[in-house]
C-alpha cells in the first residue's frame, strides 16, 4: 500500500510542475506555494487528498528562474523533490521515513 500512497504524491508533484510551467509564462518567475494554496494559484493543479506538497525558491536561487518543490503522502514512506537550479530539474526521493514520522514533518 505505501508504493500506491508514494506514486500518488509523486504524481502530484510532477502534475505541480506542469502546472508550474504553465504559471511562469504570465507572471515571470514560479509561484511559492504550500499544499492547497497550490491549488489555488497553479492552473489546473488538483491536489489528492493526504498528498503534501510545497513549491519555493531552491537555496542559493538568486532570481525568480529557479523552481524547488517537495512532496509526500501522509501514509507514505518517502519525499519526494525537485531543484531546478541545483539537481538539473530531475524528480527524485529525498529520503524516506519510518512510520514513527510523519509526511508533515518531512517537508
Amino acid at each position: 500500500k505505501k508504493r500506491a500512497f508514494n506514486a500518488r504524491a509523486l504524481s502530484d508533484l510532477r502534475n505541480g510542475v506542469t502546472a508550474q510551467e504553465a504559471y511562469y509564462p504570465d507572471h515571470e518567475e514560479f509561484a511559492e506555494c504550500v499544499g492547497q494554496g497550490c491549488a489555488l494559484v497553479l492552473p489546473g493543479f488538483v491536489l489528492s487528498e493526504g498528498v503534501e506538497i510545497i513549491f519555493t525558491r531552491p537555496s542559493g536561487a538568486t532570481d525568480e528562474q529557479s523552481m524547488g518543490g517537495m512532496s509526500c503522502h501522509e501514509r507514505g514512506d518517502a519525499v519526494y523533490a525537485i531543484d531546478t537550479l541545483n539537481k538539473n530539474g530531475n524528480i527524485k526521493v529525498n529520503h524516506t521515513f519510518g512510520s514513527d514520522r510523519n509526511c508533515s514533518e518531512e517537508i
